[in-house]
C-alpha cells in the first residue's frame, strides 16, 4: 500500500466512508499528542512532541525520552499518559483507520545516564547495518544506543570494549 493511499485515510470516517466533516474523521478520534512544553533541558526528543501523523516509531522515541525525564515534573507523566493512549487506541485501530506512516527500518535511541539525548532513524530492513550505525553513533556520542524495530528493542550497544560484538 503506498503511502499516499494511507494518508488519505485521515479523511475516512471510523467506519471506512469518506468523512463529511473534520469532526467526524479518523483524526479527529486519535488520541493527541501533548503540545510543546515550555521547558529548557538536555532532552532534544522532548522538545516536540511528535503530530498525531508521526510513525508509531517516534511515538515511541518521544515517550521513552518523556519516561527519561519523569523525575522532573507533572508535563512528562502527562507525556507519557497521552502517547500510551496514543499507542493502545494505533494498536486496536482497524485497518481501514491506520493513516500514519508504516514504520519500515530502525530507530536508534542514544542515552546517557538513562536520559535520552538523541536519535536517528535508519531505513530499510538491514539490521546488521542498523548496528553499524548504532556502534558509530555510540563511540562518536560516548553513549549508549539501543535499536528499535517496531517497537521492539532488538538490541543494545554500550560504550565499553567488553560489551561491543
Amino acid at each position: 500500500m503506498t503511502e499516499s493511499f494511507r494518508r488519505r485515510r485521515i479523511l475516512n470516517s471510523p467506519d471506512g466512508t469518506v468523512a463529511t466533516c473534520f469532526a467526524d474523521s479518523v483524526a479527529a478520534v486519535h488520541p493527541p499528542i501533548l503540545p510543546e512544553p515550555p521547558f529548557s533541558g538536555p532532552a532534544p526528543h522532548c522538545w516536540r512532541a511528535p503530530s498525531i501523523l508521526a510513525s508509531t516509531e517516534d511515538l515511541l522515541i518521544y515517550r521513552d525520552s518523556c519516561l527519561s525525564l519523569v523525575h522532573w515534573g507533572g508535563f512528562y507523566r502527562d507525556a507519557v499518559a497521552a502517547v500510551d493512549a496514543a499507542l493502545n487506541w494505533r494498536a486496536s485501530a482497524p485497518e481501514h483507520c491506520r493513516f500514519w506512516p508504516e514504520d519500515s527500518g530502525y530507530s536508534l535511541v542514544a542515552s546517557r545516564d538513562g536520559v535520552v539525548i538523541g536519535g536517528q532513524w535508519v531505513p530499510g530492513d538491514d539490521e546488521a547495518w542498523a548496528r553499524v550505525c548504532a556502534d558509530d553513533l555510540a563511540y562518536a556520542q560516548g553513549c549508549s544506543v539501543a535499536v528499535f524495530r517496531n517497537g521492539k528493542n532488538v538490541w543494545n550497544h554500550g560504550t565499553n570494549e567488553e560489551e561491543r560484538s
